[in-house]
């Protein structure tokens, strides 16, 4: 089969998940389609039977689909759960936790999973909204890892957040989102329990730097989640950054009616009055704690909530 026909045939052999039964017990490439109504993905709108996800197996659906993705309690192994439950924190509790404990150790901090409930709601909303096909092609890992990276870059879709779908528009947002979860596990390595996003706005900051009020910290895993990239705008260039931040990420951990702050640096000590913003103390805290050299940088987010480093 040409492309086109690989798509017709996902088109035309697709089936809810609560309706699927039978699974392929070969290698091949498999395709989830969006056949809700409300995609959890602010400024994004998508029609029914559209796309949204592809993936590749080099054993067999039947363990890839049925035993990991589809399955409660593996999100530490599909990243398609993980993007889900991300989507989904944006309104409903899910709560990340430690995936193993040589994660934390070995600073694994996009390796989680969720706890009971929350898988459940993750499971839940993937047979309820989504439809699966299967396209058997029991060829070389090299054939089967080419096929996919083929369909991804034609069909573009949005839960694809890899390299190979780097034009993807929505790929930063979901990985911001993704990132903010591992946050709350990863900054509270001495912490072996379940915590909430509400419940890391105030118990982490101690951890960072000795405050015990619920005026601190509430930024801090949104930070954490954008520091590699912080890390390399700084290393890569001496010229003028910018780094487009999810407001929304924002709007969910406090109320403000203005996120914008100017934060100086001179020989990597804060040099302006940050006081009025715990958006500003909060980046602040976390590239001090990171020990990363800000030598005579300024940090500035304005209301489009860009992040300039000059």
């Amino acid at each position: 089969m040409n492309m086109v026909e690989i798509v017709n045939h996902f088109v035309q052999t697709q089936i809810p998940i609560q309706e699927l039964k039978i699974f392929s017990k070969l290698p091949g490439i498999y395709a989830f389609f969006f056949i809700g109504k409300n995609f959890p993905l602010e400024n994004f709108e998508i029609p029914q039977n559209k796309i949204i996800y592809i993936g590749k197996t080099e054993s067999s659906q039947q363990s890839r689909d049925a035993n990991t993705h589809f399955k409660t309690g593996k999100t530490g192994s599909s990243t398609v759960r993980k993007s889900v439950g991300a989507l989904l924190s944006q309104s409903e509790e899910i709560i990340p936790i430690i995936r193993s404990w040589t994660d934390i150790e070995k600073g694994r901090t996009s390796h989680y999973k969720f706890n009971q409930n929350s898988e459940e709601r993750v499971t839940k909303w993937m047979v309820e909204n989504l439809a699966v096909s299967f396209y058997e092609y029991p060829a070389s890992k090299a054939k089967i890892n080419q096929l996919e990276t083929d369909l991804i870059k034609i069909l573009k879709p949005v839960l694809n957040i890899d390299a190979k779908n780097a034009g993807n528009p929505h790929l930063v947002q979901i990985k911001a989102l993704r990132k903010a979860l591992g946050a709350i596990v990863h900054s509270t390595p001495d912490q072996k329990t379940p915590i909430t996003m509400k419940e890391t706005r105030v118990s982490i900051a101690p951890k960072i730097i000795n405050m015990n009020t619920s005026s601190f910290g509430k930024y801090v895993p949104i930070w954490t989640a954008y520091l590699e990239e912080m890390k390399r705008a700084l290393a890569e260039s001496s010229e003028v950054i910018s780094i487009n931040l999810d407001k929304n990420l924002f709007e969910q951990a406090g109320n403000r009616k203005n996120f914008a702050f100017r934060l100086d640096y001179t020989e990597g000590k804060v040099s302006n009055n940050i006081g009025g913003s715990a958006v500003a103390r909060d980046l602040n805290k976390v590239l001090t704690s990171s020990k990363i050299q800000v030598g005579n940088k300024t940090f500035k987010m304005n209301k489009e909530f860009k992040l300039t480093i000059e």
